[in-house]
């Protein structure tokens, strides 16, 4: 079973990427979870785009230790759990997505 133990710390959390036409505000508007993924609720300000990314955990028999898949559509990232621990850090994984 997968749990996230920062979920209320992510929550509410603002997240930015800069375009040639200024800097997009989105910000992490809810988590929903089920026995094996998250989906994580990314929300643009400005308005109301919604994006939803998945977190789940993943099988390798080649790595050692917990690796993690984050998608959004055709976007995928793969991590390690001592990469995500820090709650900076997990945000700028979630800003490769917006």
């Amino acid at each position: 079973m997968l749990t996230i133990v920062n979920q209320d710390k992510l929550t509410g959390t603002v997240l930015t990427t800069s375009t040639p036409n200024g800097t997009i505000t989105w910000h992490v508007s809810g988590m929903g979870g089920s026995l094996h993924h998250y989906i994580i609720y990314l929300t643009r300000d400005d308005n109301g785009w919604e994006r939803k990314v998945k977190l789940d955990r993943i099988h390798c028999p080649k790595q050692t230790g917990k690796q993690y898949k984050l998608e959004c559509g055709n976007y995928k990232m793969y991590l390690y759990k001592s990469t995500m621990e820090n709650i900076n850090n997990f945000k700028n994984y979630l800003e490769y997505f917006i």
